[in-house]
């Protein structure tokens, strides 16, 4: 009987120190996911950052890119043709499609507010493909 009751006895610590063991790798395991999340938190913080500063270097490389547009289409407006009128009009309706894409582009260069990077690749190559068209339909015009 005294065998049975220390049996049952040195069972008990054992199942109980193999919990508390148990519970301080669950302890470490928490501590070190807490450690790891707080570093891609940091890792995500920094990749906005520099998402934000991309953003700002393109925002100002294509506000140049605009500005210079609308220099160029206002030496087109005042370009005059010699042709007769219908030329005329055909040419000044070019270039007011021409002046209201660059102000598409603007607008929506300034209405960009995302800091998802893959939306953001998305809208900087669906600009840049835009600007470059524009740029060459008022090259083919000048």
């Amino acid at each position: 009987m005294k065998t049975k009751k220390i049996t049952i006895v040195i069972a008990s610590l054992m199942i109980a120190s193999s919990l508390t063991l148990s519970a301080q790798q669950a302890d470490k395991k928490a501590t070190s996911a807490r450690k790891n999340i707080a570093k891609d938190e940091h890792k995500l913080s920094e990749a906005k950052k520099d998402s934000a500063s991309n953003y700002q270097n393109f925002k100002i490389a294509e506000e140049l890119k605009i500005v210079k547009n609308e220099k160029s289409i206002a030496e087109l407006k005042a370009k005059k043709t010699n042709d007769d009128k219908n030329i005329q009009e055909t040419y000044d309706k070019n270039v007011s499609d021409l002046e209201q894409k660059n102000n598409n582009l603007r607008d929506k260069l300034s209405q960009y507010n995302t800091s998802d990077k893959s939306i953001w690749l998305s809208f900087k190559h669906d600009y840049t493909i835009s600007m470059e068209q524009l740029e060459k339909e008022i090259s083919k015009l000048k």
